[in-house]
């Protein structure tokens, strides 16, 4: 078995001092939830992007968001953030669904093209 780049790099720094820990999903009250969803809207709606995206954020001592980046176009394999977070949103949902809904907003989108003049 071969190791990803990401699986090396993440084994690295989780064994330095102070390394990073993938939490997934965050562990999040309700409210801290609620926040970064709106702000999430918030910078999506900002930025005048379409359909989907993903934004970054770390949450500071106090419980402060900070925006890190927003992707644009996020992967669908079932390792990406997006698919994997439709997945925790739900224990119904599975990493097609995150798929498919992607297709259902592409779809949306080609009606709504075809029907200018």
């Amino acid at each position: 078995m071969t190791d990803t780049a990401a699986e090396r790099i993440g084994r690295t720094l989780e064994r330095q001092a102070g390394g990073a820990q993938e939490i997934f999903p965050a562990e999040l009250t309700p409210q801290q939830t609620a926040l970064a969803q709106d702000l999430a809207l918030r910078v999506h709606r900002a930025l005048k992007l379409d359909s989907y995206s993903r934004v970054d954020f770390r949450m500071d001592a106090e419980g402060g968001f900070w925006c890190l980046e927003v992707n644009t176009l996020p992967g669908l394999t079932s390792g990406s953030l997006l698919p994997r977070s439709a997945a925790a949103r739900s224990a119904s949902a599975s990493r097609s669904s995150a798929t498919g809904f992607v297709v259902a907003l592409f779809a949306a989108a080609a009606d709504e093209e075809s029907s200018y003049p």
